[in-house]
């Protein structure tokens, strides 16, 4: 024998490192999947920026169904290529933290735009077509944050004239005010990121998605209104989608009463007046605590029909008054001067209320919104012992632009005509109207806007976050949820972009099993040499 190991023994030392090899990577297996479906995280950071604030984490337990988060994200070109980065970072990093913390509810797709073939069918499934958006879908419920506008705000500062250009082709309304904007390149400021508020968006999102059947608004249709499927400027194509996208269905509304079923009435734009049985049937609806936006049409609002929105409005203690509200125009020399068209362009910015759920959210990120050949309403009488008061005002210098016996207007102040501010938008809630009713219906609520050119698609760009808040505060739907701001700098490694997560796949099932393998052989083969 001479003490030498016999072959025996070596197959069942090769068999038992064989086994060992095998009962590791078994056990590498196990550990994964107890991982994936056990997942525990632990956030040693000091101020704990990788831990989701408990309210979106309530949300995200309260999730009828796993939540599927598409992200379309593209850089723009200098020189707002640092701050859209900065912005998607952030964003990105805060939905990591999601799909973290509960892998079970929450999915998250990062689409790479080069993949143009797939990008564009994934959209057009989810209905969209821009880019720096992110769509959130709970089965068939669906909405879309928007990164300059739902998750941060950059201040543009003073872009070029082409930079104004460019910007405008990537859907940014509302870069500069055309009123005071000076295009020399010598006045160019760069961008920086104001404020973002990510987490509270996300938060707005996924109750929007977790909420239960889309609410029904109806547009008035057979009077004049602007086509809800118009592209053209002063139709409601871009007002539709919006809403649609927000969880809305939008439905046409022609004669009759109004559908039993209606959360919303919109009173949109109507050139001619309603039969005297249309306008019993509104009436109807608002006592019986209906909900109603109006927007009537400017030749409503110069001479009033009979039977039309203006004339239901001033039954409802919301008079209005003929002329259109006008402000002087800044010239880049900084002079104050009237006289021009652009008097009638209202860029509104500090005389949104600062209390109001429509308003308030607007207030408090900066927002403005837009308003071209708007009229003013009259100190508000509101039936029932109900509130009113207005959501909007134009500044201290605007005043009321009368027309002319041809019905033009001269943009001038004239010596007849008082500066002072304008009420835009007016809110009414009261008790119902209906004689007998329970306490069981609900209060009517009306919004009454100046000009019906703010839901035109000319305009949506730049109102379209005061519209959805509209429209959801009458359907009373909530989405104000307050969460505590997140800090910037939040380091991790980045599974979801790059090859990262490919090269750790290959570490953890090719490389460290390969290892183990060649360190057997070696072994091995040490003990035979010496043999």
């Amino acid at each position: 024998m001479g003490g030498g190991v016999s072959r025996w023994t070596r197959l069942w030392l090769g068999a038992q490192v064989l086994l060992a090899l095998l009962l590791a990577g078994g056990a590498a297996v196990l550990l994964v999947d107890l991982s994936e479906s056990n997942y525990v995280r632990i956030d040693l950071s000091e101020s704990g920026r990788n831990t989701i604030d408990p309210a979106v984490l309530e949300l995200i337990e309260n999730l009828p169904e796993k939540v599927e988060v598409d992200v379309f994200f593209r850089p723009l070109q200098a020189p707002y290529f640092q701050v859209t980065a900065e912005a998607q970072q952030r964003m990105l990093e805060l939905l990591f933290i999601a799909r973290n913390t509960r892998r079970d509810r929450v999915e998250v797709t990062v689409h790479d735009l080069s993949d143009l073939e797939s990008v564009q069918a994934r959209q057009r499934e989810l209905g969209v077509q821009e880019v720096n958006l992110i769509v959130l879908s709970c089965g068939e419920r669906r909405t879309i944050l928007r990164l300059f506008t739902d998750v941060a705000d950059v201040d543009w500062g003073n872009p070029t004239f082409e930079g104004v250009r460019y910007l405008t082709e990537q859907g940014i309304a509302g870069v500069v005010d055309p009123r005071s904007y000076n295009p020399d390149p010598a006045a160019f400021r760069p961008p920086r990121l104001s404020l973002f508020y990510g987490e509270e968006a996300l938060a707005r999102g996924l109750l929007k998605v977790s909420s239960g059947e889309a609410p029904r608004v109806y547009f008035a249709k057979g009077h004049g209104e602007p086509d809800l499927d118009s592209s053209l400027s002063d139709g409601l194509g871009r007002l539709r989608a919006t809403l649609e996208r927000d969880g809305f269905e939008v439905l046409p509304w022609e004669a009759g009463a109004v559908p039993a079923d209606c959360e919303v009435l919109a009173l949109v734009g109507g050139s001619q007046p309603f039969q005297e049985a249309e306008s019993r049937a509104v009436r109807d609806y608002v006592e019986r605590g209906g909900r109603v936006l109006v927007a009537p049409d400017q030749r409503d609002f110069e001479e009033p029909f009979e039977h039309g929105p203006v004339e239901l409005l001033a039954n409802w203690g919301i008079p209005s008054q003929p002329g259109i509200i006008c402000e002087p125009v800044t010239t880049v020399r900084g002079e104050s001067v009237d006289g021009t068209p652009e008097c009638s362009l209202l860029l509104i910015s500090n005389g949104l209320d600062a209390s109001h759920p429509i308003t308030e959210p607007l207030k408090r990120h900066g927002r403005r919104i837009q308003f071209g050949l708007a009229h003013s309403f009259l100190q508000p009488g509101v039936l029932g012992g109900g509130t009113a008061f207005p959501l909007v005002t134009s500044s201290p210098e605007s005043w009321r632009d009368l027309a002319d016996s041809g019905g033009n207007y001269n943009y001038r102040k004239d010596a007849d005509e008082k500066r002072g501010r304008a009420r835009l938008v007016m809110q009414a809630e009261f008790s119902p109207l209906l004689e007998g009713a329970e306490e069981a219906v609900r209060r009517p609520r009306i919004l009454a806007i100046g000009s019906s050119t703010f839901c035109g698609n000319s305009y949506v760009p730049m109102n379209r976050d005061f519209l959805l808040n509209a429209f959801n505060w009458l359907a009373e739907r909530d989405y104000r949820v307050r969460v505590s701001p997140r800090e910037p700098g939040i380091s991790r490694l980045d599974l979801q972009r790059g090859k990262t997560l490919s090269k750790l796949a290959y570490v953890l099932w090719l490389y460290v099993p390969a290892s183990f393998i060649l360190i057997g052989i070696l072994v091995a083969w040490r003990r035979r040499a010496r043999r």
